[in-house]
């Protein structure tokens, strides 16, 4: 009977773990860094048109199925997100946000001219959100992922033709993914304790 309870008891604190809220920092600090992270997604949504004028590539030529192409070329897929949730942890949403700068700020190194001023000026910003990104990592308590030298994939290029489309591709791509951004800090906003309602 008595380990009947316990078990009992076991299976009540479960239940109520599981259902526990999501659990998200209450912190001005971090508040501040998410504010600052939100204004570079926007500072970089407003410079990809200058990295993209400063390719010859017509995009209007581009009449192909684009998502062929992303991987004919090879370029790898950014990291989805959803809304903050008991699956879906403010934990695996930042590790997501860290890949995904990792990711094209070296697809923008590997593809674009060292002299594009334009391009530099977005690679800069895109490692200062990394760091933005990691202090929230921090400032969360949460384990920060290391960064690794250089995001795994291989390119299918052999042309500069190629390499214009790629670098055009990849630049859509960090539109998408940036728009993406804006949307989680979004949300992980509306769930930090003390902004519902």
């Amino acid at each position: 009977m008595k380990s009947l309870l316990i078990v009992a008891l076991q299976c009540c604190v479960a239940a109520l773990v599981c259902a526990a809220p999501v659990h998200l920092p209450d912190d001005a600090d971090f508040e501040q860094t998410l504010e600052q992270a939100q204004g570079l997604v926007e500072k970089i949504l407003r410079s990809i048109p200058s990295v993209q004028k400063d390719q010859t590539l017509d995009p209007s030529s581009q009449t192909g199925d684009l998502q062929l192409m992303v991987k004919t070329l090879g370029i790898p897929p950014a990291p989805t997100f959803k809304a903050i949730s008991t699956h879906f942890t403010l934990e695996v949403c930042l590790q997501r946000m860290s890949l995904g700068l990792q990711l094209h700020h070296s697809l923008l190194g590997a593809l674009t001219p060292a002299s594009s001023s334009a391009t530099k000026h977005l690679q800069a910003d895109l490692r200062d959100l990394q760091a933005l990104v990691n202090k929230m990592q921090g400032q969360s308590q949460l384990s920060v992922t290391p960064k690794s030298e250089e995001p795994g994939f291989t390119l299918n290029i052999s042309g500069s033709y190629e390499v214009q489309v790629a670098t055009h591709l990849a630049l859509l791509q960090l539109r998408t993914f940036s728009h993406d951004l804006v949307r989680s800090l979004r949300n992980i906003r509306t769930t930090l304790p003390g902004t519902q309602g």
